[in-house]
């Protein structure tokens, strides 16, 4: 069992404020706001004594209201709350020392810089592109000189996402309906960020089995981890991303292929695994991600390549000014309005990193993907398995923006490029 009697007591009461956060099922309405106050008073407070668990617990709160079918609830939504809570607490809590000279924090602090820049000279009404970046730095600096932290985050992360699992099968009926062309999704929330977000913590969990994690071991984390991946993986199946399942299938591949076992044992492990996955085909298991992954149809989610094509007519119309710098925060969503035959509103490019060429032009796509490319560079120099979660991360990419449209990615940003300091 975990010695740690004090740890598994601020457990059991963050558990406790969970219950109440599961609780509010009213997606027309929001939590008054003198309760949301209080909530967020009653998370805060504890992690004053144990500010360790600060990142841990920030992030598991974030998951977890992310993956609500209610839009609001009793914790924040947008990231300029956690972002003041975080600044806050890392004011009352921060050490005196000086920050160490560290690389990711220059690039982080560059790019942030220059979106300051592009959103000034584009006279842009909207900074959340700017506040995202600042939260994913901060939580970075609250973790990268804590050990403590970001072991907390490595054991008792998968409880979230094992809560969040619980929470979609138990509300199954609201968030599946049937349909000629079989199970449909109807979340308020995305349903292919909440199949990500699952498959970070999957994939987290598959590390910890594998033991590419240092940090400290015991048969009930065990236990957690391996019900995490057996929970986490039949709900991404049931919810039928496509995007989230081809990420997950890519990193189980590379993490299999960076076990240091000997060619037997691997080849053994392999075919154990892909036995494992026949039988849970056969069980119907991934009737719906098979379904959708033969679909043609528009409204299959194909309407990306529409999205993506339309939206780059457009940008390609503008100075090249604006091609170079980008039309500022949120942009990307002006610029696909109308992508969709039919569709009125605004339209999100489905594309992190088309969306930070609409936004930052293709000068801050390149930024931003040269920063990717050194934090991977980095990974394999020191062998370490953070390219794995970077990977996963750039496949997720590639449908999804997360960064720019969840409250969570930035967290688990923050997170990987932690451990990959560690």
């Amino acid at each position: 069992m975990y010695k740690n009697k004090k740890l598994l007591i601020l457990l059991g009461y963050y558990c406790i404020l969970i219950s109440i956060l599961l609780s509010w099922n009213t997606p027309e309405l929001t939590p008054p706001l003198p309760q949301r106050v209080i909530f967020l008073i009653a998370i805060i407070l504890p992690l004053l004594k144990c500010p360790s668990l600060y990142p841990l617990i920030i992030t598991s709160f974030a998951f977890i209201q992310s993956n609500m079918i209610v839009a609001t609830g009793y914790f924040p939504n947008k990231p300029i709350y956690i972002l003041i809570t975080t600044i806050l607490f890392y004011y009352i809590t921060r050490k005196k020392n000086k920050l160490a000279k560290d690389n990711t924090i220059t690039n982080i602090v560059l790019f942030i810089t220059y979106i300051i820049f592009v959103n000034l000279i584009n006279l842009s009404e909207d900074y959340n592109g700017v506040i995202t970046i600042i939260l994913i730095l901060l939580i970075y600096i609250c973790n990268k000189d804590n050990p403590k932290a970001i072991e907390y985050f490595i054991q008792f992360f998968p409880l979230a996402c094992i809560i969040s699992c619980v929470y979609f099968f138990n509300n199954i009926s609201e968030v599946l309906y049937e349909t000629e062309s079989g199970n449909e999704r109807a979340f308020i929330n995305d349903p292919n960020m909440t199949a990500i977000n699952i498959g970070f913590g999957f994939i987290i969990s598959l590390l910890y089995i594998c033991k590419q994690f240092k940090v400290s071991r015991n048969k009930a984390i065990l236990i957690l981890h391996t019900l995490n991946l057996i929970i986490s993986i039949s709900a991404i199946s049931t919810i039928a991303s496509r995007g989230a399942f081809i990420a997950v299938s890519m990193a189980v591949i590379l993490i299999f292929q960076s076990l240091k076992l000997k060619p037997k044992t691997k080849f053994i492990t392999i075919i154990t695994f892909i036995i494992i996955i026949s039988i849970l085909v056969g069980l119907g298991f991934f009737e719906t991600i098979i379904e959708r992954l033969t679909q043609d149809d528009m409204s299959s989610g194909n309407g990306r390549f529409d999205i993506w094509r339309i939206g780059f007519n457009r940008f390609f119309n503008h100075n090249i000014f604006t091609i170079l710098f980008g039309g500022g925060d949120y942009y990307a969503l002006e610029v696909c309005k109308k992508a969709i035959l039919g569709y009125t509103g605004l339209l999100s490019p489905h594309n992190q990193f088309i969306w930070y060429i609409f936004d930052y032009g293709f000068i801050g796509a390149f930024l931003f993907i040269l920063f990717i490319y050194k934090e991977i560079r980095f990974s394999i120099i020191k062998k370490n398995s953070t390219y794995i979660l970077l990977i996963y991360s750039i496949i997720c990419f590639m449908s999804l923006p997360p960064i720019s449209s969840s409250i969570i990615y930035p967290c688990f940003i923050s997170f990987i490029l932690s451990l990959n300091k560690k």
